[in-house]
């Protein structure tokens, strides 16, 4: 995996987690928004992935992929990183 593709699947899974939180009702999207600001604040190098995640239609599919797939706390996925990657990938470029 390239350098940009390994930026946009952490941003997706970032992604993927706070979308579990707002469906848990744990946190509100304004909330999610917020957070996300931060986490890219904090790590400047996911800046141009975050951005594409905000412009691009397909991140909400892949993000749909796989949020289901969270524990119920959502803390870690239940699937191996390759098994995420299968069912996001294809939602990546």
């Amino acid at each position: 995996m390239c350098a940009s593709s390994a930026k946009r699947s952490t941003v997706v899974g970032a992604l993927a987690f706070t979308e579990c939180l707002i469906r848990k009702g744990e946190m509100t999207e304004k909330q999610a928004k917020e957070l996300m600001n931060e986490y890219v604040s904090e790590n400047p190098v996911l800046n141009a992935a975050y951005s594409w995640a905000l412009t691009s239609d397909k991140v909400s599919k892949a993000v749909q992929a796989l949020v289901p797939h969270f524990r119920s706390d959502c803390g870690e996925l239940t699937i191996s990183e390759d098994e995420a990657l299968r069912l996001a990938g294809p939602y990546m470029n």
